[in-house]
């Protein structure tokens, strides 16, 4: 009866009176969690993209598309690289909150071992590196 206990996280959204299993949590944190690392990796190409505003047409095409005006090519980067920023802080400061709930609760991210696992085999290889 303890065990089976000790396997619920207990009030999970505004429902308190919810249970969900502990694996059931963990395979939803862990997909957050990479949703989040994809679409912050997805905003960056984004303003790769946004870089190409340098070749003076929209989507880097210039066959189909008459060529920006100077003023429209810095201001649609400038519009870009401020997107990039604020979901950049945004998807930070939420990517931050996860984990910390995530090891609030004794659930191991699977990107944050991978990492540690890759870490810990860089620093043997390195040993001159380490402080």
């Amino acid at each position: 009866m303890s065990n089976e206990k000790d396997n619920k996280v207990v009030g999970i959204g505004h429902n308190s009176g919810n249970t969900v299993s502990k694996e059931t949590y963990a395979k939803a944190l862990n997909s957050l969690h990479a949703f989040l690392l994809y679409a912050q990796q997805e905003v960056c190409r984004a303003e790769n993209y946004l870089d190409a505003a340098f070749t003076k047409y929209r989507h880097n095409d210039p066959r189909h598309q008459k060529k920006l005006k100077d003023f429209q090519v810095h201001e649609q980067r400038i519009n870009g690289k401020n997107v990039v920023k604020n979901f950049s802080a945004y998807a930070d400061t939420h990517i931050k909150d996860l984990e910390q709930k995530a090891a609030a609760r004794g659930v191991d991210l699977d990107i944050l071992v991978k990492r540690k696992a890759e870490q810990e085999a860089w620093d043997k290889a390195n040993p001159e590196n380490n402080s």
